[in-house]
């Protein structure tokens, strides 16, 4: 009966899991990368055993930190006056 009780509980954290995870999978795809990153976290925090979930938050956050990086680099670039040549 205790096996019984376990895997359902198992059961409902999956689904919780899929349900989260899922979600900031396509989050991400459609370039909503804070809230697929939130999305990560409560999947985390719902089952912190879901390797994939941490994998894929660790690797969201970076890219989100590159992008941020390069931004802020972008706007320190002195802009110059140039011609522009029309073709």
């Amino acid at each position: 009966m205790l096996a019984a009780i376990s895997a359902s509980a198992q059961l409902d954290q999956s689904q919780a899991v899929s349900t989260h995870y899922q979600s900031a999978v396509d989050l991400e795809k459609k370039s909503r990368v804070d809230d697929a990153i939130a999305e990560y976290r409560k999947a985390i925090n719902e089952t912190p055993y879901h390797a994939d979930s941490h994998y894929n938050l660790g690797t969201t956050r970076a890219h989100a930190q590159n992008f941020y990086r390069r931004f802020n680099c972008a706007l320190t670039i002195p802009i110059t006056t140039t011609t522009w040549v029309l073709s």
